[in-house]
């Protein structure tokens, strides 16, 4: 837990409460694990996974569904960002291309 203290410092505004240490690794692993997975999840499922990781890994902690929901959300809706960016950089650049190109 000591090495993400300065990170919560950091982005602590004031009302910040640092969570568990078995609540950090949980979601950690969570983390590692949508990051790799290879096949297409739906949240529902990502959900169900995620509540297994909890006595798999021998963490002493029963998350509730709302907060699993929660962490699937923040995975997915950055996830969403990161690859809509893509996509309009992707356009941009093609967009460049021709314009530079019909010259």
């Amino acid at each position: 837990m000591e090495p993400y203290r300065c990170y919560f410092d950091a982005i602590n505004r004031g009302g910040l409460s640092h969570p568990s240490e078995q609540c950090l690794y949980l979601v950690l692993l969570c983390y590692f694990f949508f990051a790799n997975c290879q096949e297409t999840s739906c949240r529902k499922r990502l959900v169900n996974v995620f509540n297994d990781f909890a006595p798999i890994f021998k963490l002493d902690l029963t998350p509730p569904i709302r907060a699993l929901r929660r962490i699937v959300n923040i995975f997915l809706k950055n996830f969403t960002s990161k690859f809509q960016q893509k996509q309009k950089d992707q356009q941009r650049r093609k967009i460049a291309k021709l314009t530079s190109s019909s010259c």
